[in-house]
């Protein structure tokens, strides 16, 4: 095989790699919108809930 195809192989490999990284920790970790009250303190939905 010839060096190109070599580079193109290993570098094709590497992306799916790295794709299968992000797909997983996409999904592994929580991901939201930080919520800020009137005092600019990070407001939990749990202390929200027990306000209602």
């Amino acid at each position: 095989m010839s060096f190109t195809a070599i580079f193109v192989m290993v570098f094709l490999i590497a992306f799916v790699i790295l794709g299968g990284v992000v797909m997983y920790l996409s999904k592994t970790i929580d991901h939201g919108e930080a919520r800020f009250g009137p005092d600019g303190k990070v407001l939990d939905d749990k202390n929200e809930r027990e306000g209602e």
